[in-house]
């Protein structure tokens, strides 16, 4: 049987496989494999899928004519890649950064794999500063919006964060949280080359300073979510820029930025109207001067974590009470001037809470957290640990009359809490999180 032609169709290359004429030569894996640009593009895109990452990559670096054929492509990144765990779906995303960046740059990983598609990339903590450079250089993730690095364990440095900033001038979302070795210089060449920015999570990133943060206000306008979480290095300054320039600005995470006074919150709360989370747990100046104006003008606000604030009296918590009406989730937690009349108002003002932490607040008795249970029906979660007032009364009305009650920790002080109470919620709320 003669082979002239037989390379056209799928047919006539099974019949030489059979063995033909002393003449004919074999067909090949990879004759097999090139053909199939006749067949639906699907195939080659899933070849990673019906075999694995390891097997691929064996036999596409193995084979000379697949190795160096033009424009082959095994897999297309979805909108969605996440590539933070092998456990995460079938493992593939996760596989495929194995590919791109372990087998890179010698093989030809970063061509076979097309990333033109990635909206949001979530990447792994061990990911380093070697790979990123390759995952990032060319025109890969052009159309990249939304990136998330951080996490416990992660050691990029700027180098990486700047690359990104080059490359995705389309960035809507950066979350760098915990990523300690970032400074200014990276999160300033963000700031000018990414102004559609809306949401920027730096927590815990303890290098930065007032510098970068206000050149991120003057040029992300557009800025909703901001978080600058332990970021001891923060002060008034910047944060009164993000105030003035970020109008939109929706979420504040505060925590433990203990550099922070009145002067720059009472900012936020003038400029800032359409706020809805705002986080100023340990920011221990803090007063009632700055929550008032807050209060005042901000009456879209659902999240409220006034955390160890320590000088926040009644009078400011019951102005949230009455301008925030659509409150959600208020922490309290050691705010020892308070008492039961703020936390009454609350009750009787926001009935959507579903969340309140009034932990070693010592001041409160059963008389707010019956009005709590009367007003809060919505109520979730409670926090009463170390309030020694608290008795079984209280806390039983609230179970009987909060039927999404799922949560309520009882721990350090609540002496008057009895035993008999506790195995009375735990078989009548048998789905309960009793701590």
């Amino acid at each position: 049987m003669s082979s002239k032609g037989s390379s056209n169709t799928a047919q006539q290359t099974d019949h030489e496989g059979g063995g033909g004429d002393g003449g004919s030569a074999p067909t090949t894996l990879a004759h097999v494999l090139l053909i199939l640009k006749f067949l639906p593009k699907k195939f080659c895109h899933s070849l990673v899928s019906f075999t694995s990452v390891p097997h691929a990559s064996r036999l596409l670096t193995t084979c000379k004519e697949l190795y160096t054929a033009e424009k082959v492509v095994l897999q297309k990144l979805p909108k969605v890649c996440d590539m933070t765990s092998s456990w995460n779906g079938n493992g593939n995303e996760f596989k495929l950064y194995g590919a791109m960046v372990v087998r890179a740059p010698n093989s030809r990983w970063l061509e076979w794999l097309n990333t033109s598609g990635v909206e949001e990339l979530y990447l792994p903590t061990s990911v380093t500063d070697e790979e990123m450079l390759i995952m990032f250089r060319g025109e890969r993730f052009s159309e990249l919006q939304s990136l998330t690095l951080g996490g416990f364990g992660c050691n990029i440095t700027d180098a990486s964060v700047m690359e990104v900033a080059r490359r995705c001038s389309n960035l809507r979302t950066l979350d760098l949280k915990d990523c300690r070795n970032i400074t200014d210089a990276s999160v300033l060449e963000v700031a000018r080359r990414c102004s559609n920015l809306q949401t920027l999570n730096l927590g815990i990133c303890s290098n930065i300073t007032d510098a970068s943060v206000m050149e991120v206000a003057r040029r992300c306008s557009n800025l909703q979510t901001l978080n600058l979480t332990l970021c001891s290095n923060i002060t008034d300054t910047s944060v009164m820029e993000v105030a003035r320039r970020c109008s939109n600005l929706q979420t504040l995470d505060l925590w433990c930025c203990r550099n922070i006074t009145d002067a720059s919150v009472m900012e936020v709360g003038r400029r800032c109207s359409n706020l809805q989370t705002l986080n100023l747990g340990g920011c221990w100046n803090i007063t009632d001067a700055s929550l008032l104006e807050v209060a005042r003008q901000c009456s879209n606000l659902q999240t409220l974590t006034l955390q160890c604030c320590r000088n926040i009296t009644d009078a400011s918590v019951m102005e949230v009470a009455r301008r925030c009406s659509n409150l959600h989730s208020l922490n309290l937690w050691a705010c020892s001037n308070i008492t039961d009349a703020s936390v009454m108002e609350v009750a009787r003002r926001c009935s959507n809470l579903q969340t309140l932490n009034l932990n070693s607040c010592s001041n409160i008795t059963d008389a707010s957290v019956l009005e709590v249970a009367r007003g809060c029906s919505n109520l979730q979660t409670l926090y009463l640990c170390g309030c020694r007032n608290i008795t079984d009364a209280s806390v039983m009305e609230v179970a009987r009359r909060c039927s999404n009650f799922q949560s309520l920790y009882l721990g350090g002080g609540c002496r008057n809490i009895t035993s008999a109470c506790k195995n009375a919620l735990r078989q009548s709320h048998p789905k309960l999180q009793l701590r």
